[in-house]
């Protein structure tokens, strides 16, 4: 069971010179990081070598699991205010508090000691005495401390993310609600299902405008007339007399079609039933187009879903082929252009008044990635073929994890929709839910039985497409740390469900390659941390290291992460050119990783002393 909080191993001789405190890292314990064959070294070796220091070792929550999937644990800083809340408890008198204190950090334990010092702002609070430690957080009087072995800042051009911000991202805000039972981290915003154009009263206010601007373009300045005019109204136009008075140009004749027309499509613009229904009655044609706007009832209707006003339209015989011919098209593809501004009412009303005809083959398609569900309903109802696929094969249920569309992708999941269908480029739509960032879609899609462990027509899994996805226009990675936040928990998914991380792709590389390639450096702390090999080769024989040797200084702290995880120093290209990662280095004059690899060559001395010497 893991140890917490200090323990003293060795209380020193008096006097007392020096307490040397001993911190582990991730995944480690307070005693068994330090124990080799029984015998815990630190107590062992330097109770003889420093007889005149006290000797203690410190505990905390490292466990990996707790530690990426944000449960039960407490952040880096919370963990240095820990050791040093334990300290200060422990170093009362005077004397005690003018004792240096030596630590020795391993891996995580590294940065919970070096945080005080990094950030002095949040450790050295005044509502929090218990973390002001004499000699590490009082300033100007204590000298600096030093560092000795310890990699501390990246080189001048690393990445944007190093070690610490994997750490701090992994401890992000966006994360915590996953701490408390019950919560739930908040679903990313859905996509608007209906057009663009929302019927709000200055969208309204321009539409009229724009129907009785005379012939001609509307000048800006009569424009924006208009505009002032028409929102001072705080009330509704309800009434025809009032749509005739303020919205009709002077010249409106109730016994002209043309009039009642122009007065019909300003009713169905607004959604107002009662108006269009007493046009119709007068004697306007539903059909009409308004010249000056190219613009007809039927199209102003469903540019803003009003379902009664297109029920009106309907039962006066609207013809949609009338309307179809005018714009060029067929009858199927203006009702794919409506569809996705169309409520369920509304679909409704077009089924059952001209049958599954009236609507387009791809209407499942359409519905899945923009409509709301009971749209997918109607259309499931009507018997609608569901296994239409779209441009690259894409199914109904790829464009609804694609879009987002959690509720039109679980309803296509509860009729029987096969999960893993395959689009033309043999990816399911779990590729799709990853190349979008939509957390909440392959979380729906792996409780839906979706395999982690599939591959496409390059040979890619799941995870070679998180690491990379998603892209920008030029196909490098897109990098942020809102991304990186919902990429860590998608990587916590994959994990949970399977997913083999040194599977290679088409080209020879497996997830970790690929994260060397594009020097994401998050990606591959992750990848290592879950498991993934730091000596895979490559298709070429490479090793990551020897990649990141051969890199640029922005490899540099993926190279010291893979050293920590036990990468080979030695391991050599295949002939005839079989170079150690050092002798990469060195061939290509890289100044930054050849004295990275030569120090870890030192260090890897060093344990093969203690080794000798029957410790770890």
């Amino acid at each position: 069971m893991a140890t917490y909080g200090p323990e003293v191993l060795y209380e020193g001789e008096e006097p007392i010179q020096a307490d040397v405190v001993f911190v582990h890292g991730l995944g480690g314990d307070s005693l068994a990081t330090w124990t080799k064959d029984d015998i815990l070294w630190p107590k062992a070796l330097l109770k003889e070598r420093v007889p005149h220091a006290r000797i203690l070792t410190w505990g905390y929550d490292a466990d990996p699991v707790h530690f990426l999937r944000q449960q039960g644990h407490q952040t880096i800083l919370s963990h240095a205010q820990g050791l040093l809340a334990d300290l200060k408890d422990m170093r009362e008198s005077d004397e005690q508090k003018a004792r240096p204190i030596i630590f020795v950090g391993h891996s995580l334990g590294g940065l919970v000691i070096k945080q005080p010092a990094s950030h002095p702002q949040h450790t050295r609070e005044a509502s929090n005495p218990r973390v002001q430690v004499p000699g590490m957080t009082d300033t100007p009087d204590v000298p600096p401390p030093a560092y000795s072995a310890t990699p501390s800042n990246p080189p001048p051009a690393a990445s944007a993310f190093d070690i610490r911000d994997l750490l701090n991202a992994l401890h992000s805000e966006h994360a915590t609600s996953q701490a408390s039972p019950g919560s739930k981290s908040p679903a990313p915003p859905l996509p608007r299902r209906k057009n663009e154009q929302v019927l709000d009263q200055a969208t309204y206010k321009r539409v009229l405008e724009l129907a009785i601007a005379i012939e001609g373009p509307c000048p800006p300045e009569k424009f924006q007339r208009f505009i002032d005019h028409y929102k001072a109204q705080n009330d509704w136009i309800c009434s025809a007399e009032s749509y005739k008075a303020t919205f009709l140009p002077e010249t409106f004749d109730p016994q002209s079609a043309e009039s009642l027309s122009e007065l019909l499509f300003l009713a169905s613009c607004a959604g107002d039933a009662k108006v269009a229904r007493a046009a119709i009655s007068a004697g306007a044609e539903v059909d009409y187009v308004i010249p000056r706007l190219g613009d007809c009832a039927l199209n102003a209707a469903f540019t803003f879903d009003h379902t009664e006003v297109i029920e009106s339209l309907f039962e006066a015989g609207v013809s949609v082929l009338a309307v179809c011919t005018r714009q060029g098209i067929n009858e199927q593809e203006y009702m794919a252009r409506r569809l996705p501004m169309a409520s369920p009412a509304t679909v409704r009303q077009i089924l059952s008044r001209r049958g599954k005809d009236a609507l387009p083959s791809s209407a499942p398609l359409i519905a899945a990635q923009s409509c709301a569900v009971g749209v997918l309903q109607l259309l499931f109802e009507y018997e609608f073929d569901f296994m239409v696929q779209g441009a690259g094969g894409s199914s109904a249920l790829h464009l609804a994890a694609r879009q987002g569309q959690l509720e039109n992708a679980s309803y296509l999941l509860s009729i029987g929709y096969e999960v893993n269908i395959l689009d033309t480029s043999q990816q399911t739509p779990l590729y799709d839910a990853i190349i979008n960032c939509n957390t909440e879609a392959v979380k729906l899609l792996l409780d839906g039985g979706a395999l982690v462990n599939i591959v496409d027509a390059a040979g890619d899994t799941p995870m070679h497409v998180l690491v990379v996805q998603p892209c920008a226009s030029n196909g490098t990675p897109v990098q942020s740390e809102a991304i990186a936040t919902i990429k860590i928990e998608i990587f916590l998914l994959l994990c949970a469900a399977g997913v083999m991380l040194n599977v290679a792709n088409g080209k020879g590389q497996a997830p970790i390659h690929v994260a060397i390639k594009y020097v994401l450096s998050i990606m591959a702390a992750l990848l290592l941390l879950a498991g993934a090999s730091p000596d895979l080769t490559d298709a070429n024989g490479w090793t990551p290291l020897h990649l990141c040797a051969n890199g640029g200084n922005d490899h540099a702290t993926i190279a010291a992460f893979l050293i920590e995880k036990g990468a080979s120093l030695k391991a050599r290209l295949p002939p005839p050119n079989p170079l150690t990662p050092f002798e990469v280095a060195r061939h290509f004059a890289n100044t930054t990783m050849m004295p990275l690899l030569r120090d870890a060559k030192r260090e890897r001395g060093l344990a093969k002393w203690l080794a000798r010497h029957g410790v770890a």
